[in-house]
């Protein structure tokens, strides 16, 4: 290991942990709504993309003929690819599976809700109220770009549609005088072709195929064609240069004298009596006129004159450098104290000026913390000197309170200091809050010039952890000019962003109403045009879905009005116990005024505003920074704040939270892969970060079958699709549609409690505990017994391919019926609709058997002494037979003829990188059995990592090859091989024959050629592992094979270098990429159009 880079002991305790927060999605942290939902049912795919055709018809003319069916009604099914997967469906159902599905296409679809089989199978239709993604209403549907689903405040794409208003003033309306004026009309253009005569040059009408039908005769005859017409003359051009018509209007004017003519006199020109003893009026007094220039001037409103004194008044430390710190471009310099977030400390990326602070006028700078409204440098401003502020100057009047206060707020202080923290990334600004009263996060969207306002608008999010709950309200410049209205909070006078609120409700509600509150500001007057009240599921099927809201619940939002001027939404969950609230109340500020109500919607003058959020729900424990890691890691908090306080907002005793805000609550992969990575920095032991973890997953599970719970839907939505099934119960339901869950459990399990010394302490007080305080249906089971339940899944499926002889692809592991997602690529795309997965049959399932032998060994599984070595004999049969029905071997000359037609095919601009082609290709599918009768899909990719991580494969020509190829496919530049500049790609379809590869897996698609930051650490784990294996009593044959050895090294130093050159972007959890300048660019994923037929996550 001499020649390994020093990275090597430095990987548990920086990167591993710096793993986590895209595992847990601290994309999502940033607000990046790219981000939909990774879970949801995706649709099925197209089999190729297709560039659409302009516009031929008029712009109120239907796009299909009425009742037509579509292909895929016809057809009977919705599926393509290989078929018979699903059968037909009907309702939303369809609409949801249907690719030209959206508000604009919908319009003549039936609208009966039926069951929604999208991420969350339990989810049941309902009436909904249409409406827009900036919330106007009725401005048009979401089109446009084939279903680009779950992206935020968006707003009408403006294309074309059937409005009645439309239809009125077009052929065939049926209202007014339409009808009359169209026969009126068809009579002149009847005349005019009388006159003309009929044109035979008009190209006769064509079949759908483009051929030109046979004519009948009256008796029953072909009719002879038309003689074919003569060719037409050239018209006459008419074109005239610029030249010749200046002087033609010099000519006319010259014509006209040169001057006005003279007004007509009163009566003069006209002969009509009525008008013989007609007047002029004049006024006696002379009037002076100014002379126009031109044009009609514009109407403006006078503004008042006011002198104001533009300062400042919050106060920020000295030590901070003023309110804008240190003048000066911030570029993309690393700035002070860089850390792993985008827009942490580390200064990233200054469009504007200051360190790290946003400078007004100067641009939105991308990283540190927000210092308020920022400023130009120099100085901090004195704000105690009354000579240069006489406003301080104490006064015997009354005036306003220096802090504005939230009616009923009776916070007590907390022991502790509150946790605060500022995320950057525009156009999102993320503020967290936690302290012993509330945990929250608020989002506030505001676009940037550079934002597609199709996708961006102004938007306010609180979101709490507990119930998955939050608030959220779209707004809308009132001058109705979109892209005019931008948002921001600005600090309280006593520094903060976010200060906590506390009421006592009384009554019959057992908790205090608890939240948050801040200072929002609108830089032109507003409305509020959409409230969203109660679950954060309730806001993604908003955000994400097209712009759908249940009328039970938004009907039982109520307006009403607060402190004289200002006004507060409220809204009773369906628990009729829960109330969630939303008020603002207008400040001392210019331009301010009272907030105005008008129905459900809100009208605000340009100024700031005091807002406030709350809600009487029960409160997660949190685990703080000092908690969530162990005794070794406790540097970690001053060394990597950002990291440790996020990491600390997504921790509570009862369970790891996916990620903010769309995913503030329990998923059973995401929590599981992240404390395998984290293993090294996490604390263990009663109350630590492992065993809230392992018990969160046992508390979910399903013990029926042993599956995993991959997702829970709790709090006011878990009511809601209660009462679909007409169920009254708040209590909460669980989603396990994913496979690969399932085996990762008794891994987990293995980890802590028998490779670390204080879980070997915890096994029999952890297992002995009693389930059912999450999930009622598991009591009188304690965690020992759930953890038995599963073993017996995993071993009864593993039984089958061990068995003697039955070593086929039939009896691999496959993923459940009628789904097409399993595992952790669960977009539409993601295994190219494969049955049968790559990473669960040759990783985790060998992976979960040794697990299970050696927990059995210790006694865990009561009853089950044989699996002690049962286990370890299908693992070995697992390890060593599955590789072989996914391998593909592509010959070096046939590989590099496929990467020229790649480069052909598909979009990439780079090169083909056939020189990199110096042998046979070799690489695993994804899958098998998937979409189009794909035996296998022949994607490249990263999935490798899973076995080197997770295995310690002991056939040893077996591993020397497997370990090789993928060293190979790591360094390989792409799209020879997985390697970029900005990060190693999770797929690479350059080999797959079919145009579908090149298609389907692209740079926008959720899991096509794109990076994901987790896998980056997988990976390089497990290279590390294995070379590690080196320095073993057991030596693979790999370390003797100074050609093997050799490649895999230089393979885990490539990719570390890689890891180090793309730190900026680790923490978040997908990016893309353009090729611009001969290199690698990053982008943002959203910034890209996804495929056809899916959303930004693929669906």
């Amino acid at each position: 290991m001499a020649d390994v880079k020093s990275k090597v002991p430095i990987l548990p305790q920086t990167y591993a942990f710096t793993a986590l927060l895209p595992i847990i999605n601290l994309y999502e942290l940033l607000g990046n709504d790219h981000d939909e939902d990774s879970d949801k049912e995706p649709e099925p795919p197209t089999k190729a993309i297709d560039k659409p055709l302009p516009r031929s018809t008029k712009r109120n003319a239907p796009d299909v003929a009425p009742g037509g069916l579509s292909e895929r009604t016809a057809n009977g099914g919705d599926r393509g690819g290989r078929g018979g997967r699903r059968g037909g469906f009907t309702g939303s159902e369809d609409a949801f599976r249907d690719r030209n599905a959206g508000s604009i296409n919908n319009r003549g679809k039936p609208t009966e809700d039926g069951l929604r089989e999208d991420r969350h199978a339990d989810r049941l239709g309902g009436g909904r109220i249409q409406g827009n993604y900036d919330g106007r209403g009725g401005r048009g549907g979401r089109g446009g770009r084939g279903g680009r689903g779950n992206r935020d405040d968006r707003h009408s794409r403006g294309v074309p549609n059937d409005h009645v208003k439309q239809a009125d003033q077009s052929w065939g309306a049926n209202t007014g005088n339409a009808e009359w004026d169209d026969e009126k009309a068809g009579e002149v253009i009847a005349k005019n072709e009388e006159k003309e005569g009929f044109d035979s040059t008009v190209a006769p009408p064509t079949d759908g195929e483009g051929n030109v039908p046979e004519t009948v005769a009256e008796g029953g005859e072909h009719a002879t064609a038309p003689a074919a017409p003569a060719p037409e003359p050239e018209p006459e051009d008419n074109s005239k240069s610029y030249a010749d018509y200046l002087a033609e209007q010099t000519e006319k004017k010259l014509k006209l004298g040169g001057g006005v003519p003279e007004a007509r006199k009163p009566i003069e020109g006209g002969k009509d009596k009525k008008w013989v003893d007609a007047k002029a009026l004049s006024k006696a007094e002379e009037e002076d006129f100014i002379a126009g220039k031109g044009e009609k001037a514009k109407r403006e409103r006078q503004r008042k004159e006011k002198t104001r004194l533009d300062v400042d008044m919050r106060y920020v430390e000295p030590s901070s450098g003023g309110r804008g710190g240190e003048r000066g471009r911030g570029g993309r310099g690393r700035g002070e104290g860089r850390g792993d977030f985008r827009g942490g400390d580390r200064g990233r990326g200054g469009r504007g000026r200051g360190d790290g602070y946003r400078g007004r006028g100067d641009g939105d700078f991308r990283g540190g913390h927000r210092g308020g409204r920022g400023g130009r440098g120099g100085d901090a401003v004195n704000v105690s000197d009354t000579s240069a502020f006489p406003s301080l100057v104490p006064s015997s009047s009354s005036g306003p309170a220096a802090s504005p206060t939230v009616p009923g707020n009776s916070v007590t202080s907390c022991s502790g200091a509150a946790t605060t923290q500022h995320l950057s990334d525009p156009p999102y600004e993320n503020y967290f809050y936690s302290d012993c009263h509330v945990d929250a996060q608020v989002v506030i969207t505001s676009p940037q010039p550079d934002s597609s306002l199709t996708i961006i608008g102004p938007r306010l999010i609180v979101a709490w952890p507990a119930g998955n709950s939050g608030v959220c309200a779209f707004f809308a410049p009132r001058n109705g000019m979109n892209g005019t209205l931008g948002i921001e909070l600005v600090n309280f006078t006593t520094g903060a962003t976010i200060q906590p609120v506390v009421k006592d409700v009384g009554g019959s509600a057992n908790y205090p109403s608890v939240g948050i509150s801040g200072i929002i500001k609108f830089n032109v007057s507003a409305t509020l045009t959409v409230p969203i009240l109660g679950s954060v599921r309730t806001i993604r099927d908003f955000t994400e879905g097209p712009s759908l809201l249940q009328p039970k619940i938004q009907d039982a939002i109520t307006v009403n009005s607060v402190e004289g001027t200002g006004a507060v939404m409220t809204r009773l969950w369906l628990d009729n116990i829960t109330i969630t609230e939303l008020g603002f109340i207008p400040l001392n500020s210019p331009g301010s005024s009272s907030v105005k109500v008008i129905n459900k919607t809100l009208d605000f003058e340009e100024g700031e505003y005091l807002f406030y959020a709350d809600y009487n729900y029960p409160q997660l424990v949190q685990l703080n920074a000092s908690t969530v890691l162990n005794s070794a890691s406790q540097a970690l908090i001053t060394q990597q704040p950002d990291q440790t306080t996020s990491l600390s907002f997504l921790s509570y005793s009862e369970k790891l939270l996916a990620g903010a805000w769309r995913f503030l609550t329990y998923f059973g992969r995401d929590s599981m892969i992240a404390t395998l990575l984290l293993n090294p920095v996490l604390s263990q032991g009663q109350g630590g970060a492992i065993e809230a973890v392992i018990g969160a997953v046992l508390e979910r599970l399903n013990r029926t079958d042993g599956s995993v719970c991959h997702e829970e839907t709790i709090g006011d939505y878990a009511t809601y699709l209660n009462e679909q099934m007409n169920i009254t119960s708040t209590a909460p339901s669980y989603s396990y549609v994913m496979i690969d869950s399932d085996y990762y459990l008794p891994i987990v399990m293995n980890q802590y409690f028998l490779q670390s010394l204080n879980g070997t302490g915890r096994v029999a007080p952890f297992f002995q505990t009693n389930a059912g305080d999450i999930n009622p249906a598991n009591r009188n089971l304690t965690y020992g017994q759930l953890a038995l339940i599963n073993a017996e899944k995993l071993m009864g499926i593993a039984g089958r391919f061990a068995a003697e002889g039955n070593q086929t692809i039939d009896n691999l592991a496959h993923i459940k019926a009628d789904q097409i997602v399993g595992e952790w690529r669960d977009s539409t795309y993601g295994i190219g609709g494969g049955t049968i997965p790559y990473d669960v049959n040759t990783a985790l399932m060998p992976a979960a058997l040794r697990s299970i032998a050696v927990l059995s060994r210790a006694g865990i599984y009561t009853n089950h002494s044989d699996w002690g070595t049962l286990a370890d004999t299908y693992a070995q049969v697992w390890e060593d037979e599955t590789l072989q029905f996914f391998q593909v071997i592509v010959p070096a000359a046939e590989a590099r003829a496929r990467l020229t037609s790649y480069v052909h095919a598909s979009s990439f601009g780079g090169p083909a990188q056939t020189g990199l082609i110096d042998a046979d290709v070799v690489f695993h599918a994804l899958s098998l059995n998937g979409y189009n009768n794909l035996s296998q899909v022949q994607v490249m990719n990263t999935d490798d990592c899973f076995r080197l991580f997770l295995v310690n494969s002991t056939n040893q020509p077996q591993l020397s090859s497997f370990i090789n190829q993928t060293a190979n496919n790591v360094m390989r530049t792409f799209p020879a091989g997985l390697l970029t500049s900005v990060g190693m790609l999770v797929a690479n379809p350059a080999y797959g024959v079919q145009p579908e590869y090149a298609a389907n897996w692209t740079t926008s698609a959720y899991h096509g050629t794109v990076i994901w930051s987790w896998p980056l650490a997988m990976m390089a784990r497990g290279f590390e592992l294995q070379l590690d294996r080196c320095n073993s009593q057991d030596v693979p044959d790999f370390c003797r094979d100074d050609v093997v050895h050799g490649n895999v090294l230089k393979a885990y130093n490539t990719l570390w270098d890689t890891i180090e050159a793309n730190s900026v972007n680790l923490s978040t959890e997908v990016w893309s990429w353009i090729y611009e300048n001969g290199d690698f660019q990053f982008t943002p994923l959203g910034a890209l159009p996804p495929p056809p037929g899916t959303s930004a996550t693929g669906k």
